[in-house]
């Protein structure tokens, strides 16, 4: 997906009921998720987005701080009709996520 002039990947783990997008750590990638995201899809839609510079989305020289890693994520909300999804972060993904709810409190239902 294009996402502020930059291609993301993420993975569909299918599921129904309220979205959850799912954060990986520092140096990680959306495969993390693997053995979590079919158990969370008995009751989600699940996504796990490859975050900016991990993984196969794209790998800019700048952007790494967390306002423009949080917009990635807006964005991807926003881009995929997500209505206030459930936002699950490990590691680094969760100050990711803090930073989401925090420039974007109408966007989330939930942070984990």
């Amino acid at each position: 997906i294009e996402l502020n002039g930059l291609t993301f990947r993420f993975l569909d783990y299918g599921g129904r009921g309220r979205d959850m997008v799912l954060l990986h750590g520092l140096a990680s990638n959306a495969r993390f998720w693997e053995l979590a995201a079919p158990h969370l899809a008995e009751g989600f839609r699940v996504l796990a987005l490859d975050q900016r510079g991990h993984g196969d989305s794209a790998k800019p020289d700048a952007g790494y701080d967390f306002s423009t890693v949080a917009a990635d994520v807006a964005s991807f909300v926003e881009a995929l009709g997500l209505e206030r999804p459930i936002l699950v972060g490990h590691s680094w993904g969760g100050n990711v996520g803090m930073q989401v709810a925090a420039d974007y409190p109408d966007l989330l239902a939930g942070l984990v």
